[in-house]
Parts: C-alpha cells; structure tokens; sequence
C-alpha cells in the first residue's frame, strides 16, 4: 500500500514572477499508523542493534575515551561539512590552523556535537543548534526559523511536480508534530524514529540555511536520548556522504511515491556501516 507522504501545491512567491511547487509532507504520527516493519527490515534492525550495543560497550570501557569520541566527532562534522561542499580537511581543524569559512563550520558543528547533552527536541533546541552551528559563517538568519520561502531552482519552474521546502506559514505546525513525534516511546524501534526525524527534519527545511549540518545532529541526538549511546560516537556523515547520490533518491523517493520503508533500511544500513566503521577504530586503539 502506498502511504500518504505528503502534497504538492502550486503557489506563486511575492517576489518571482513564476509558479513554483511547495511540498508539505504529512504528519508523522500519521505515518505511523501505516509502516510495518517487513522481515527484511526487522533482520537488519537487530544487526544495527548488535553493533550499536557493542560500540557503547566499548565507549564505556575503553581507556582514553574523551580523545577518541573527539576524534570521531570531528571526522564526523568534516564530511557533514563536505556534504554541503563545505571541504575541510580533519588535520586543518584538529590543528586550526586557519580561520577561514569552512574551518569556522567545521567548529561549529564540532563544539555543538560535543556540548549536547540529551535536551528534549523543541523549537528552541533546534534554534539554539542553529545559532550555534551557523555562528560567524552566514551573514542571514542565525537561529529563527525562515520567514520566506526557499526555492530549490528560483530561476526557472517546471510542469512536474517539484520539492521546494513548505512555505513559512507552515513550519510551526510541521515542527510542532516533529517535536511531538520525537518523544514518542514505546511505539516504534528508536532507528526508525531516527530515520524519520532526520527525513521530515530536512524536508520542513526550516533555516534559511545550515539545515544539513543541523539536520545530521539530529539521529545522534534521538540515540542519546533514548539511551542507545551515551557518547556521539557513531560517524553517520561518512556514509551519507559517501552514498549522497543514493540519500537524495530515497528522499524523493518518499515525496514522491511514500516509499518510506526504502528510505528507513537505507538509514538502517548507515548506521551499521557506520557503527562497524566506529567500533573497529574503538577496538584498534583499545588493543593498543
């Protein structure tokens, strides 16, 4: 059955002379009502669970701990950099050598990832993450929600039913059901609340920029905050940068067509391969 995703509406923003789409994506306690987990999906549950299990073993026992997160934290707010094509090199901020653009991100997003500490997802989380990840790098709208609309493609409008982010007037209530959504428990696997989150996140668009680096706190944030991990310690940037093309078709996959399970086992294997990338760095230094 193909679930209910969300709608495209036309509209015509103030200040272009075309129409453009907008996407406003259904609710996701409506969702929820509708996915069931398949056999497929519940197996690679259960592998991501193991793994994730092992990794916080390992953080709890392992000497040394606080400079090995901070060594995954900052790998994994470098290539959620790279996949704004902000490019930073790892080495240039463990050393900070430069204070240019893309080295500011970079600490941004790094001093935001290691100062969270399990608050409870709310508009003013998600402004404070926002003024914190975008300070000294934009010169727009640090920690408000935006009051126009974004177009993808401002410049020229298509026949075909297009993603552009909900207009302005949507984003409270949007947010209100995500917020809600987050502290649900007991009613769905923590990864799939994590996948979701980050998808609806991203789709509401709710800066006017710096949604990414914000949007990609955002599954380590429900993973502490449901006792998972004690420790950012899973690097989920390197495999959504590495596999950007395939995150990006599974978004519009959703959009377009519900296809919400594909996009949760896509999550799902990131995680895996991104905890077995963590905890075999773990295990390295552990040995050693």
């Amino acid at each position: 059955m193909r679930i209910k995703s969300g709608d495209f509406f036309r509209y015509l923003p103030h200040k272009s002379k075309m129409q453009h789409y907008q996407f406003v994506p259904t609710d996701l306690c409506t969702i929820m009502q509708y996915l069931k987990v398949d056999d497929e999906l519940a197996a690679m549950l259960i592998h991501a669970h193991r793994v994730l299990g092992v990794l916080e073993g390992i953080s709890r026992y392992m000497p040394h701990m606080d400079a090995f997160e901070n060594m995954i934290v900052l790998n994994e707010t470098c290539k959620s950099c790279s996949i704004d094509n902000i490019i930073v090199d790892c080495e240039d901020a463990l050393i900070a050598r430069e204070k240019n653009i893309g080295l500011r991100s970079a600490l941004n997003c790094y001093n935001t990832a290691k100062s969270y500490d399990g608050q409870v997802l709310t508009d003013e989380l998600l402004c404070d993450l926002h003024s914190s990840v975008m300070s000294g790098v934009t010169d727009g709208l640090v920690g408000g929600f935006r009051t126009e609309p974004f177009l993808m493609h401002p410049n020229y409008s298509t026949n075909t039913e297009e993603y552009n982010p909900p207009i302005p007037e949507f984003i409270p209530s949007l947010l209100e059901d995500l917020n809600a959504f987050a502290e649900m428990t007991g009613k769905m696997d923590v990864l799939v609340k994590a996948a979701l989150v980050y998808y609806q996140f991203e789709t509401i668009h709710p800066f006017e920029s710096g949604n990414g680096r914000v949007g990609r706190l955002l599954p380590i944030a429900v993973l502490i905050n449901e006792h998972i991990l004690s420790r950012p310690v899973l690097a989920l940037s390197d495999f959504l940068y590495m596999y950007n093309d395939e995150c990006l078709k599974y978004f519009r996959g959703v959009q377009h067509f519900g296809e919400y399970m594909e996009w949760i086992k896509f999550f799902v294997q990131g995680v895996i391969s991104a905890g077995i990338y963590s905890g075999f760095w773990e295990e390295r230094l552990f040995r050693n």
